[in-house]
């Protein structure tokens, strides 16, 4: 969803939960998470132009963005494993790549199928990190003064279930209609992530409602 639709959400649950004075919240989370994976160095264009053709490596105006160095990988493989390098039975030392690449969460299924296609090894050794790395320059969410009972006037607004995950104290509470971003507040309401009052279908009653 681009910012300005994500913006004009935000700010009808706030109208319709009685926010007041509010403003922008926090700015916009990226969404991304970094892959690691280790490879061999004669592997890694290939594996790299893999995960790129699968979506990762953007960042802003630049593709095909990574960093590797250089370590040391060690296996024991079982009598039944097929390693690409070395012998099944004994412990073997690699010479190996660290690569590491951001990628947009939504698009993690097929990129790791791409990996795993990629890669040389039978059983290919990665990471998966979650960020919270934000996009300099877009805001989300709104928050501003609330006096009342939020849980109570949330489930009145008809949005769906709504979990109090924590205490929601009245004051300075701070709405999002997608994935919450670092914000001052008392409480935040949001359909994911990790806020005080969790409502799954917010963003969608908020479709639903503002058309």
């Amino acid at each position: 969803m681009d910012d300005e639709r994500r913006a004009k959400l935000d700010a009808f649950v706030a109208d319709r939960l009685g926010l007041v004075d509010h403003a922008p919240a926090a700015p916009a989370p990226s969404g991304e998470r970094k892959l690691v994976v280790f490879t061999p160095e004669e592997s890694l264009d290939a594996v790299r132009d893999a995960l790129f053709a699968a979506g990762a490596g953007r960042i802003g105006e630049y593709e095909r963005c990574s960093f590797y160095s250089p370590g040391t990988g060690t296996f024991f493989g079982s009598e039944h494993a097929s390693p690409t390098v070395g012998e099944a039975g004994r412990e073997e030392r690699v010479a190996e790549l660290r690569l590491e690449v951001l990628y947009p969460a939504a698009r993690e299924a097929p990129l790791l199928e791409a990996l795993v296609a990629a890669h040389p090894y039978e059983e290919p050794a990665f990471d998966v990190y979650p960020l919270a790395n934000v996009r300099l320059g877009s805001l989300t969410g709104r928050v501003g003064g609330f006096d009342g009972g939020l849980v109570e006037s949330l489930r009145a607004l008809g949005a769906g279930p709504v979990f109090e995950r924590r205490a929601a104290r009245p004051g300075r509470v701070a709405v999002f209609t997608g994935l919450p971003g670092p914000v001052d507040a008392d409480a935040v309401v949001a359909p994911a992530g990790d806020p005080d009052v969790l409502v799954p279908e917010l963003e969608a009653w908020a479709l639903r409602s503002l058309g």
